[in-house]
């Protein structure tokens, strides 16, 4: 989701990852930015959305590498890294923009990655898989220089997650739903508190002291 002053995070688990389990989770229209990889699951939550371009430019760096041999390859790669960084350099370089300025350029960044896909979506081309990802996602790789502030990326979410998936698979999990459901539930509350740069271990400690009863 969107940059917040205030960030939660909140674990949840399911056996599937059908668009239903985010659209139980979001609601049909997420309230503001949606950061996301390309999973096909996300596309049913309507609302701005960005793309994760980490995800992206892995695997324009694996197609690099499997065919390093051909140059056009190389070069259309070495192009779709540059507009990220453009648009990166871009904010860095105005870091209060007006919104017709960011409108400008992201319609400019926009214009110039279909320009750069265009040509190999239709083709059998080693290019034509990622070229296809970028105009079916034009208007989502972008936001970030259309709305600064909104990530170009969901590394947070992803790391926020990496300490669950390596405690999970060390102790191979809770035997039982309602064991997952409440060692997600102290999970996520540890790491809402940890995003927003307050201490677990006191606030777990106010949550265990007893209330006072009214009078």
């Amino acid at each position: 989701m969107s940059w917040d002053p205030q960030p939660v995070t909140y674990f949840v688990y399911h056996q599937s990852r059908a668009s239903r389990v985010p659209q139980g989770i979001l609601g049909l229209h997420s309230q503001g930015h949606l950061i996301s990889d390309f999973y096909g699951g996300y596309n049913v939550i309507r609302g701005p959305h960005q793309r994760c371009w980490v995800h992206l430019l892995r695997d324009v760096h694996a197609l690099k590498e499997t065919y390093a041999e051909l140059p056009d390859v190389l070069s259309w790669a070495q192009r779709v890294r540059e507009l990220y960084d453009e648009g990166k350099t871009w904010l860095q370089h105005h870091p209060v923009p007006t919104d017709a300025a960011c409108q400008e350029k992201y319609a400019d960044l926009l214009a110039r990655a279909c320009a750069l896909s265009q040509p190999y979506a239709l083709v059998d081309h080693p290019c034509q898989t990622l070229a296809k990802r970028i105009l079916r996602h034009q208007d989502e790789l972008f936001q970030y220089v259309r709305h600064p502030g909104v990530p170009s990326d969901n590394n947070p979410a992803e790391r926020a997650l990496r300490p669950w998936v390596i405690m999970r698979k060390i102790s191979g999990g809770s035997r039982s739903h309602e064991g997952s459901k409440t060692r997600l539930t102290l999970f996520s509350l540890v790491s809402t508190w940890a995003a927003r740069g307050l201490n677990p271990f006191s606030h777990c400690l106010t949550l265990l002291q007893p209330t006072a009863a009214s009078p």
